[in-house]
């Protein structure tokens, strides 16, 4: 049975604000003064018999089990919701949503634009839980849109617009996720993980090889045939090393998907917890949206690799310390190595192999599409992989990827049980003739023919630096500052100085040689801002805080 989307929904919430891709100075303007009743909308009764007996069918097609399907609404700025307007002529829209009986909800934008100086949350009615602020950086054009699950039955959308940009924002939602099973409760106080008590966070002294290829995993809330899942996969690096970020998951995760659902996932990076035995982990690290750029097109495997390749929407902010996985195309037999994957969308856990894996097929119908891998017991537990692994990449012991998760029958119950995994050699060239069912024309644009490739970090300037610079070798002062910083270099060799806002984005960079350098910011707005330091040895990022 493939090993579909997995349901355990958003854990525990850490901190009083949950701030996805965005703005996290920004909080919602209602906060700040006493704001009137806001309109409710109702949504019609979702029928939870009706939901798990369509479950039953799911399951017996091999459709993605879902945990949330789609209730159809019509709000808009103009019907529905209540227009504020503040004493500097901006003004605010608020409306409630309401889905009787809801674990959470997921607000899909048809259309969501949010013009310069505007900004979006989502929350729980007593602010429990925040997601936002999304500005025009999220969506510099019209386009369909998801933040994310949002717990509970009720949530506000709020929308702030500026007065200068007076009636040129755009939000639509067309649809509401009701999440009615497998979603873990906000307030949850239990030690309980969503996922088997066998597998192994990367926390865990297993993963200690594998610290690179961990930071380019992440989970995909997935939207599509009109319900919402999980599965995991990874960024993946090309021979340009250019930083495109391309993601490599598998091709079952997307049956039934549209091009706008494409643009409603959500790919939540650095999802782990920081200790062996942790159970929650920081779900504010997204980038929201993609496009599919290339797949296998065989029904999840059946008569091929079970390859999905993305593009995301945006790459990923420099402040996410994300990395671009490598891989091997070469078709030798892998003869150790790991999983790292979101089993029940839990917490990144890893999986360890020893033995070669053995060359085999999905469903015998095509020869040699894919690695058959058993699972070995270590320190810290036996892990495997369960729903919501799908798509995960299997590494070698060189740390490339050679495959992605199409499923298999090991669960904690039964860990010897092998799982099979699309090969990255197949998925190459064998899936089709065309560019949109072959891996190479965008892994290997340049067409280099290498067999393998090296991941690389983030941001792609100098792929030849390893050596990361002493932070003693630079000195910031005052740091946090109004904006004027003074660079201190322990050496006259030239440096390039590169300056990065939260979402990535380059705001600053120039040459220079001297010992000392006066760093002047006092156009930016307060915020955390990344200082990247490259010299012909290595490279230095360290965070800046104008206040």
């Amino acid at each position: 049975m493939k090993k579909l989307f997995a349901i355990i929904i958003l854990s525990l919430a850490v901190a009083h604000f949950s701030f996805a891709q965005g703005n996290e100075n920004i909080q919602p303007k209602s906060f700040s003064f006493s704001y009137s009743e806001t309109p409710e909308i109702i949504l019609p009764e979702f029928v939870t018999t009706a939901a798990e007996e369509a479950d039953i069918t799911d399951a017996k097609t091999g459709k993605l089990p879902k945990f949330s399907r789609s209730i159809s609404t019509n709000i808009t700025l103009a019907t529905a919701g209540k227009w504020t307007l503040l004493p500097t002529g901006d003004r605010i829209w608020k409306v409630q949503i309401t889905s009787a009986g809801a674990l959470g909800l997921i607000p899909l934008f048809d259309k969501l634009y949010l013009p310069e100086g505007a900004f979006l949350h989502i929350y729980m009615p007593q602010h429990e839980e925040v997601i936002g602020a999304f500005t025009n950086d999220n969506t510099l054009e019209p386009r369909a849109f998801c933040a994310g699950l949002i717990h509970g039955e009720t949530c506000i959308v709020e929308y702030f617009e500026p007065t200068s940009q007076r009636g040129k924002g755009i939000v639509s939602i067309n649809q509401v996720g009701h999440a009615y099973r497998w979603v873990t409760h906000l307030k949850n106080t239990t030690n309980a993980s969503a996922s088997g008590s066998c597998q192994v966070n990367v926390a865990c002294s297993e993963a200690a090889n594998w610290a690179s290829q961990i930071r380019g995993v992440a989970r995909i809330l997935v939207v599509a045939d009109n319900a919402q899942g999980y599965c995991s996969g990874s960024l993946v690096n090309n021979t340009q090393q250019n930083c495109m970020p391309y993601f490599l998951t598998a091709q079952h995760c997307s049956e039934g998907a549209t091009a706008n659902e494409y643009s409603q996932w959500v790919f939540y990076f650095n999802y782990q917890a920081s200790l062996c035995a942790g159970t929650t982990g920081p779900e504010n690290k997204t980038v929201n949206g993609c496009t599919k750029v290339a797949d296998s097109y065989d029904n999840g495997g059946d008569t091929g690799s079970d390859f999905l390749l993305l593009q995301l929407s945006s790459t990923p902010p420099i402040s996410y310390n994300v990395y671009y996985n490598g891989w091997d195309k070469s078709n030798t037999a892998p003869t150790s190595g790991v999983c790292i994957h979101h089993p029940d969308g839990d917490i990144k856990k890893v999986s360890t192999y020893t033995q070669t894996g053995n060359s085999t097929s999905w469903n015998g119908t095509v020869p040699d599409t894919h690695w058959e891998v058993q699972w070995e017991a270590t320190t810290n537990g036996h892990g495997v992989t369960e729903a919501g692994s799908s798509g995960a990449p299997l590494f070698n012991n060189a740390g490339l990827i050679v495959g992605t998760l199409t499923g298999g029958n090991s669960f904690c119950n039964s860990p010897n049980d092998p799982d099979l995994f699309g090969k990255v050699s197949y998925g190459w060239v064998s899936n089709g003739a065309t560019d949109q069912l072959r891996i190479k024309p965008w892994l290997d644009s340049n067409n280099t023919g290498v067999s393998n490739l090296t991941g690389t970090n983030a941001p792609c300037l100098n792929t030849s630096i390893t050596d990361v610079l002493n932070s003693a070798a630079v000195k910031v002062n005052p740091n946090p500052s109004g904006g004027r910083f003074v660079l201190e270099f322990d050496t006259d060799e030239e440096k390039s100085i590169r300056v990065m806002d939260a979402l990535g984005r380059i705001i600053m960079e120039e040459k220079v040689s001297e010992r000392n350098f006066s760093l002047n910011l006092l156009n930016q707005n307060r915020g955390i801002y990344l200082l990247q330091v490259e010299t012909k040895t290595g490279r230095l990022v360290q965070k800046l805080v104008i206040q």
